[in-house]
């Protein structure tokens, strides 16, 4: 079955319209993009009026706000993610500016959101501690750098069993293969897992032939 929208004077397929239980039909006299259009309009022209409202609401009760965001990021996570990873990019030092500004108002409560993150998910935060180090490190010395995620070292990792690459045992740290003391880029092809013993027993010695694994 098909409908005409009156706005637009379209026949479509039913589909196109969307849902209002005040009408008769079932269906709102509108076709989705007609509407999407006039809210659209509308928003551009009384923007100050709904933002006062919607601040209003979520002083009153914040709650049905929260749940609606929650639901909506739960059904739209990849896309969420990527637009915070292109905000925070295109926005780098604007966003470091807002969080230092933040840590100086209420520092204490700044390290109970961070205490309470990497309770509930202490390996993803050991990796990005140890993501960073080498970024850090990398600048200090001025050697090669290609950018990498937390995401994208765990997998690294992961491809190597997560265990020292020079002895077989579980790994606790990153090791650079080539080391950024004798000019090793920072890069995930530089990289793999390590156990402390052996990471600091290696060094900065390059080249580098680890002895035969005991546990291998």
């Amino acid at each position: 079955m098909n409908k005409t929208c009156p706005k637009c004077a379209e026949t479509m397929p039913l589909d196109r319209f969307g849902r209002d239980k005040n009408r008769r039909d079932g269906l709102n006299p509108w076709c989705k993009a007609c509407n999407a259009a006039n809210a659209r309009r509308h928003g551009q022209a009384n923007r100050e009026a709904i933002s006062a409202k919607r601040k209003a609401q979520y002083a009153a009760d914040p709650e049905p706000a929260r749940k609606r965001v929650r639901q909506y990021t739960k059904r739209n996570a990849q896309m969420v993610r990527a637009n915070k990873r292109r905000y925070y990019q295109e926005n780098r030092g604007r966003h470091a500016a807002y969080m230092a500004d933040y840590y100086r108002r209420d520092p204490r409560r700044c390290l109970d959101i961070i205490a309470r993150a990497k309770a509930k998910k202490p390996e993803y935060y050991r990796l990005v501690s140890a993501a960073s180090t080498t970024v850090r490190r990398a600048r200090f010395r001025k050697v090669q750098q290609v950018p990498f995620t937390a995401a994208q070292l765990a997998q690294r990792l992961a491809y190597y069993g997560n265990r020292c690459w020079m002895c077989g045992a579980p790994a606790g740290t990153v090791d650079h293969v080539k080391p950024i003391v004798a000019g090793g880029p920072n890069m995930l092809a530089n990289l793999r897992p390590a156990c402390p013993p052996c990471n600091s027993g290696k060094a900065g010695r390059w080249p580098f032939q680890p002895k035969a694994s005991p546990h291998t």
